[in-house]
């Protein structure tokens, strides 16, 4: 109803603001029309066919009422408007009426009444203003007119609890800025040094007991509790254990534990570090060839290395070999040159000239004879010959006074001798060589140089020990035996088994023989190739041989086992013996062959 009174007030305000302003109206009939132009009201006059709006951006509304009606008729369009307190009428048969605003806006038509309000610009004869705010300029509250513009924020600044804000609007900015909290005391609670907002209770300034006080308030002097215990300091060496606090002492001090004195350090206390008495000085060894002179006590070093101290071209010490030494090999050692050949002087003995072979003729003055026994293995790919004296080596002696003793010195065609013969690869032959001395030795020197396959040069010396040599039997002077083997090796020795198939193979690459009286004693040298139980078994091989006199019978055969060996690994040396065959004077031959 209130919204209404003021919709009608503010018509006819209207209405009297155009009457005022001297403003010719215009009455006529169902065929007047009047219209009136402004900037701010624009009035419409149409036919019968439109109809009447009451329009408001902030309110639209309607209102119907049993004090006040409002009625619109005509034949064409009639509008009008009753109120108990106010009635207005608008009448015309073609007219209808709009009224328009920002807050109440209207228009009104009418076919019957038409009104003209022209005016450069409608305004206010009396503004009423309201102040400018900080949001708002100062502004008309009939017109809504603008005048200046808004005002600054009236800030009221940050405190404690709340951040800075504008009294007018409530506007913040910031944050607020918190307590300034005052520790709390025994007398008042926390408390902030701005506001004075106070948290929590008061509290005591506590110091913590001692030995001599309980805990105690520094501020107020309130005590609680007892005294605590002492806070003791370890005894040490001079002073026994005390109280930090107090003073008080409790049993005795420790003493010393002395640690040794060594070679740099006096006796030393191992808890406080005291010192007494010097040094015990270094107790030196003397240096070796491993190291440096040493002090037996604490290991130090001083200086640099001693001397080797060599025996048989051997250190000693340390087991070092001496640059400069010459072996000087035994009888019954071996002078091994690496894939070359082994030689080993088994003995030298007497031997009694053989005077029915001398002959003076050769000019041979020594009187006494030597027999010189030595044992050669060839370990090259090609024959060995190593004799008394050839294109590529000799053997030279010498007795106990440094004097050259002559070759063949007993006897140009002594029968004790052996002739050194050529060794096929992989086997040893044995000779026996005969030198005639100026003077008896129970010792003699043997000098042997003899060039390898490649042409190289190797020396040994042998001192030996002369001993008597046994009386032989006769028949020994007609002892020799010839033993030859095919020179051509099969390239496979076989074992067959049951079924005939081959078990095993080997491959045969060297033989040498050994004669012991009548005992033939045969080595093989070579590899295993093959093992029907795979490469990985680990079994011997066979190899068969068979010995034939010069009439071609067969006079001892066997069957030669080797180690137990895998495929590819090889064998050195694996013997067998024919027993009790050899007949002075004879030949034989050896073949090698399958095993079925």
């Amino acid at each position: 109803m209130k919204k209404v009174i003021l919709l009608l007030l503010a018509v006819c305000m209207c209405i009297s603001m155009c009457a005022c302003g001297g403003e010719s109206s215009t009455n006529s009939s169902s065929s007047v029309s009047s219209e009136a132009e402004s900037s701010a009201v624009s009035s419409k006059v149409e036919s019968s066919a439109v109809s009447s709006k009451v329009e408001s951006s902030a309110v639209s509304s309607e209102v119907e009422s049993s004090a006040v009606s409002s009625e619109v008729e005509s034949s064409a369009v009639s509008s009008e408007v009753e109120s108990s307190a106010v009635s207005s009428e608008v009448e015309s048969s073609a007219v209808s009426s709009e009224v328009e605003s920002s807050a109440v806006s209207s228009e009104v038509e009418s076919s019957a009444v038409s009104s003209e309000v022209e005016s450069s610009e409608p305004e206010c004869t009396n503004h009423d203003f309201e102040d400018a705010t900080c949001t708002s300029p100062k502004t008309c509250k009939i017109c809504g007119k603008t005048e200046g513009k808004a005002k600054d924020h009236d800030w009221k600044d940050a405190d404690c609890s709340n951040p800075k804000t504008c009294k007018d609007c409530g506007k913040t900015e910031g944050e607020a800025k918190g307590h300034d909290w005052k520790k709390a005391t025994c007398t008042e609670p926390k408390t902030c040094k701005v506001c004075g907002k106070t948290r929590g209770d008061v509290e005591h300034d506590w110091q913590e007991a001692t030995c001599k006080a309980p805990k105690t308030c520094k501020d107020c002097g309130k005590t609680e509790g007892t005294t605590a215990s002492h806070s003791w300091k370890n005894a040490d060496c001079t002073k026994a254990k005390t109280c930090r606090v107090c003073g008080v002492t409790e049993g005795a001090a420790l003493g010393h534990s002395w640690k040794n004195a060594t070679c740099t350090d006096a006796k030393t206390c191992k808890t406080c570090g005291k010192t007494e008495g010097s040094a015990l000085g270094h107790d030196w060894k003397a240096a070796t060839c491993q190291e440096s002179k040493t002090c037996k006590t604490c290991g130090k070093t001083d200086g640099s290395k001693g001397a080797h101290k060599y025996s048989d071209g051997i250190c000693s010490v340390c087991g070092a070999k001496d640059p400069n030494y010459v072996k000087v090999y035994k009888a019954g050692e071996t002078w091994t040159v690496p894939g070359e050949w082994e030689l080993t002087i088994n003995n030298v003995t007497e031997h009694p000239l053989c005077s029915s072979h001398r002959t003076e003729n050769y000019g041979f003055t020594g009187m006494y004879g030597v027999m010189l026994n030595y044992t050669y293995k060839n370990l090259s790919t090609s024959e060995l010959d190593i004799g008394y004296s050839d294109t590529f080596g000799s053997i030279t002696v010498y007795d106990s006074e440094s004097e050259k003793a002559e070759e063949y010195g007993i006897g140009i065609w002594c029968d004790h001798e052996k002739d050194a013969t050529n060794c096929m690869p992989g086997m040893k032959a044995t000779a026996k060589h005969s030198y005639a001395t100026n003077n008896k030795s129970t010792t003699v020197t043997v000098y042997i140089t003899k060039e390898d396959s490649k042409g190289t040069s190797h020396t040994a010396t042998f001192k030996v020990n002369v001993t008597p040599a046994p009386q032989e039997p006769e028949e020994d002077k007609m002892q020799g035996y010839k033993v030859t083997c095919d020179t051509s090796l099969p390239e496979t020795i076989s074992y067959y088994g049951y079924g005939s198939s081959i078990q095993s193979s080997c491959q045969v690459t060297a033989v040498s023989f050994e004669v012991s009286g009548d005992d033939l004693k045969i080595f093989m040298t070579g590899k295993k190739t093959y093992d029907s139980k795979g490469s990985g078994q680990s079994a011997s091989c066979k190899i068969g041989w068979k010995l034939y006199n010069s009439q071609n019978y067969v006079v001892d055969d066997g069957t030669l086992y080797t180690n137990s060996l895998a495929v590819g690994e090889g064998f050195l040396n694996a013997d067998d013996t024919a027993y009790d065959v050899l007949v002075p004077g004879e030949s034989y031959r050896l073949v090698i062959m399958n095993v079925n």
